[in-house]
């Protein structure tokens, strides 16, 4: 029987903070009362993320929720419009494309470079070039970068393994 890896304390909060505010992002929870359901966590946990996120500007309370039965109406809650933006990197085997999201996803800006043929030692000179026209044209904080590429990847090494093209 193969031992699982326990989570301590702070890899813990970190996934239920990136799973909460993954939840508000894609509407699947939109409620503290919803969030704490989804994720099985205690309501007084589900608060204070909530209410880190609302102090950082990266949730906001909206309008309540309507609901028939008794009791107050539960607050919903959205992605800041102030919230920090992401950016999205994908490289094929001809273009290095880089996307401006919201935390909600919606795209504000896109980049592509096209290439012919890139040899293995141009691809992070590309990628950061893409990166860096998407950050020239906006003045909005930008918290992380994600990157997306064909076929399986050695995470040890940074190295794509096999590309399928």
């Amino acid at each position: 029987m193969k031992k699982g890896i326990g989570k301590n304390l702070s890899t813990s909060k970190q996934y239920n903070r990136g799973l909460t505010l993954q939840l508000i992002a894609t509407n699947e929870a939109t409620s503290r009362v919803e969030l704490a359901t989804t994720t099985q966590l205690t309501k007084m946990t589900i608060t204070n993320i909530v209410s880190e996120y609302i102090e950082n500007n990266i949730v906001e309370e909206c309008e309540e929720k309507i609901t028939e039965g008794c009791g107050r109406n539960p607050v919903r809650l959205r992605i800041s419009e102030k919230a920090p933006n992401v950016i999205g990197l994908y490289i094929t085997r001809d273009k290095i494309e880089a996307v401006l999201c919201t935390l909600s996803l919606e795209i504000l800006n896109r980049k592509i470079v096209p290439f012919k043929t890139l040899k293995k030692e141009e691809v992070r000179q590309f990628s950061n070039r893409v990166i860096d026209e998407i950050l020239a044209e906006t003045d909005s904080k930008v918290v992380g970068i994600g990157v997306a590429v064909m076929g399986p990847v050695d995470i040890n090494n940074g190295i794509v393994l096999n590309p399928p093209h």
